[in-house]
């Protein structure tokens, strides 16, 4: 099996150091790993490839699963649309440092980096991304393309909606329920519930804009 990482940022190249570190554990468990890139010209990165999807495509070879390696949520979320729509599959992608209790649900196209806990019951929906040493609750729901970035800690029975991002060293209480498309800035301190499409901000966090764009990086 080959895996595609898409995305050869500083996400993807994060990514190829987790799949090292499985590998001087579990052992080469890839033939090949191919970096997907649409932008890029470059051909080649850390020995392996670098192709556009177009150019995976006429490979024909569908014994590939793709991890997405990028950090916004909604390009996540095309690129999960555009993957799946080519028949393939995710994979879930977790640094052997993770502590991942054995009720908890982890969906397809996770990425769980170094030192992140994810407590029991809780659920990690599709294609979401786990920076390190984060907390994830008992109970809590994290859903599809979402990113919870480096040190965000998330109380139990909280819910967080569709292609949001959490930034780092935010905390959040338990049972809140934090709308999709939302972003929670750096070092926010979350005790009330967040609507769809909001910019929160500060400690204790208040709304400080709207995310008309649906995008947390606008460049």
């Amino acid at each position: 099996m080959k895996l595609g990482i898409y995305g050869t940022g500083g996400t993807g190249r994060e990514l190829y150091e987790i799949i090292l570190d499985i590998f001087e554990i579990k052992g080469k468990i890839f033939d090949e790993i191919i970096f997907v890139d649409d932008i890029t010209t470059d051909k080649e990165l850390f020995g392996c490839r670098i192709l556009n999807f177009n150019e995976l495509l006429k490979e024909k070879n569908k014994d590939i699963k793709f991890s997405i390696a990028v950090g916004e949520p909604q390009l996540r979320n095309i690129l999960r649309k555009k993957v799946a729509e080519a028949g393939y599959a995710l994979i879930t992608i977790s640094h052997p440092s993770a502590v991942v209790s054995r009720y908890a649900k982890i969906s397809n196209g996770v990425i769980l980096k170094r030192h992140c806990i994810i407590s029991n019951k809780a659920i990690i929906n599709e294609n979401c991304l786990i920076q390190a040493n984060c907390i994830i609750g008992h109970d809590v729901v994290i859903n599809e393309d979402c990113i919870i970035s480096n040190f965000v800690s998330i109380g139990g029975f909280t819910s967080v909606g569709d292609r949001t991002y959490i930034a780092m060293n935010s905390s959040i209480r338990d049972r809140i329920r934090i709308g999709s498309d939302s972003i929670i800035g750096m070092g926010s301190v979350v005790v009330k519930d967040v609507k769809d499409n909001c910019v929160v901000f500060g400690n204790p966090g208040k709304m400080v804009a709207k995310n008309d764009s649906k995008k947390v990086f606008k460049q």
